[in-house]
């Protein structure tokens, strides 16, 4: 009887679906990253454009473990040819959809939503950014155009429910931050959720790549911890 146990056991091991296992934390990806310089023949994970193979030699992209988390998490969407596009901008209303999906607030979604005055998005987007507005987190805006830094930094610390910090900012272009932005700014700071550049700079107005996203949401699902 033992023995004919400890056969079906070792059946069943072999036959059984082994279920991916989730990391420690949400910076680590089911998708698992192969060490940096080994040979491959097809890209890893869900997306075909964030790891080439050059010279015979794994190329990832700078922010492809976060890209993986996130879309682990189930925050990122890709494209139906399979690609993220990790160097593109990203939209208002993309950017606003991420936020809705990080507040768990998605599938209470009204799919008839209208959206206020003074707002614009596309048909898709019109829930999520309805409920953005209804929230808070957006102000009157065409959300059908690039996301900037500064406005990213609003929308996600006001997800976060951070207050607004009105420290000085250690940057030389502080000036050019948009007052309404300015305080999220200093929160999304403080919080080391958003740094500068190298050259002393935040560059409020430069617009958010879908790669840079990604790193803002994976840093956001960290914080606190």
């Amino acid at each position: 009887m033992r023995k004919l146990t400890g056969l079906l056991l070792v059946v069943a091991l072999l036959v059984l679906p082994v279920a991916p296992v989730w990391g420690s934390s949400v910076t680590d990806s089911i998708y698992r990253l192969p060490q940096p310089g080994v040979p491959f023949t097809q890209p890893v994970g869900p997306f075909t454009d964030i790891s080439t193979l050059k010279d015979g030699k794994v190329v990832w992209h700078w922010a492809a473990s976060e890209v993986l988390a996130a879309y682990s998490a189930g925050l990122i969407k890709g494209y139906p040819d399979g690609t993220f596009r990790p160097e593109a901008s990203i939209t208002v209303q993309e950017f606003t959809a991420i936020a809705i999906r990080f507040l768990g607030l998605e599938k209470s979604l009204d799919p008839a939503a209208t959206l206020p005055a003074g707002y614009k998005a596309d048909a898709w987007a019109v829930p999520a950014v309805a409920k953005a507005a209804a929230l808070g987190l957006l102000g009157r805006a065409d959300t059908t155009k690039p996301i900037t830094r500064e406005l990213a930094a609003s929308i996600l610390g006001k997800s976060l429910g951070l207050q607004p910090n009105s420290d000085p900012l250690p940057f030389k272009d502080t000036a050019s931050i948009q007052s309404s932005y300015r305080g999220m700014v200093g929160a999304m700071v403080k919080a080391k959720l958003m740094v500068g550049f190298t050259d002393n700079t935040f560059r409020p107005g430069n617009l958010l790549t879908r790669a840079q996203a990604a790193v803002l949401f994976v840093r956001a699902l960290n914080y606190g911890k």
